[in-house]
């Protein structure tokens, strides 16, 4: 029975490898469209997704850096507070350019595909283009800040996520582990699990 199983799943993974493959190959930028049905998420939220995959990571961040270093907050009504955005904007370019240091798990295997390096699961990710929430999650309750320090460490994530959502496309990018997701369609090729 084990020998079935573990067949099925080398079946899967080679034609999700090859169609994700395929795909990149074809798409005159090495950009694609994935469309991830019935995905489950650690929350236990039920999504569709749709992705861009293909995508270097590596050049939209230098992007993202290089775009935030020109923006000018007071251009920017949404951004309320100047002063506070602008430090936020500074503080966000440094980690950036500067991440912390920590060991990466992960083994790519292509543009769209990486394998954790302790537990062998498989994801698929790249950048959100749209999600269609099917059922709710059970989500954590957000802690509400009492000290001074974490009121302005919370109203700086705020902002932050602001100046994310506004100028930073890197911040939708998103990984998929395959064994949660129904079905899977690229370029055509619809895969169920």
């Amino acid at each position: 029975m084990g020998n079935i199983v573990t067949e099925v799943v080398k079946d899967i993974a080679k034609r999700v490898f090859n169609a994700i493959k395929g795909a990149i190959e074809k798409s005159p930028t090495g950009i694609t469209f994935v469309s991830i049905k019935g995905y489950v998420s650690s929350a236990l939220e039920e999504s569709d997704v749709v992705i861009n995959i293909g995508g270097n990571y590596a050049k939209q961040k230098l992007k993202d850096i290089e775009k935030l270093k020109k923006v000018n907050v007071l251009e920017h009504d949404e951004l309320e507070d100047k002063v506070f955005a602008e430090l936020c904007r500074v503080e966000l370019i440094d980690s950036m350019e500067n991440p912390q240091q920590r060991k990466y798990p992960y083994t790519h295997i292509n543009e769209a595909l990486k394998v954790h390096n302790d537990s062998g699961k498989v994801f698929i990710w790249g950048m959100v283009h749209s999600k269609k929430i099917n059922k709710d999650g059970v989500y954590k309750e957000k802690k509400v800040p009492t000290t001074e320090k974490a009121i302005l460490s919370a109203k700086k994530v705020k902002m932050k996520n602001i100046l994310k959502k506004l100028f930073v496309y890197t911040s939708n990018y998103r990984m998929y582990t395959m064994t949660e997701i129904d079905t899977m369609k690229i370029n055509g090729d619809t895969i169920e699990f």
